[in-house]
């Protein structure tokens, strides 16, 4: 599962056109699970963001693989980590919340970084 911050990351990579990573792009939790529609929750005790049922992963996996959702998935996850990791601004690692360690595993990106890539 990923975390709210690096979910959060996340999202204010994919739709950053500056070079340099801003805080202000980083959305509220609270819109983390709003935009969802309930389909998502935030588990308080570990800080993470998961699907609210076993069965709403089910059905999200089985649209995956009959190739009726997420068909650019892997691609775009790889981009997003590949611009997140290329922002030009040192004071990322600055904060005590994005020390290297937690840059390099941002966005889920590492063990399945590679894996994104193997599906170009």
């Amino acid at each position: 599962p990923l975390s709210v911050m690096e979910l959060r990351h996340a999202l204010a990579t994919v739709h950053s056109t500056a070079d340099c990573f801003n805080q202000d792009d980083l959305p509220f939790e609270k819109s983390l699970t709003e935009c969802c529609y309930g389909l998502v929750v935030i588990d308080k005790e570990t800080s993470s963001v998961r699907l609210v049922h076993k069965s709403l992963q089910d059905f999200l996996k089985d649209q995956y693989e009959n190739a009726k959702l997420f068909e650019t998935g892997y691609r775009d996850i790889a981009f997003t980590c590949l611009k997140y990791l290329s922002f030009n601004d040192d004071s990322m690692f600055e904060n005590p919340v994005c020390d290297v360690n937690t840059v390099k595993r941002l966005i889920y990106l590492r063990p399945n970084y590679d894996p994104h890539l193997d599906h170009f």
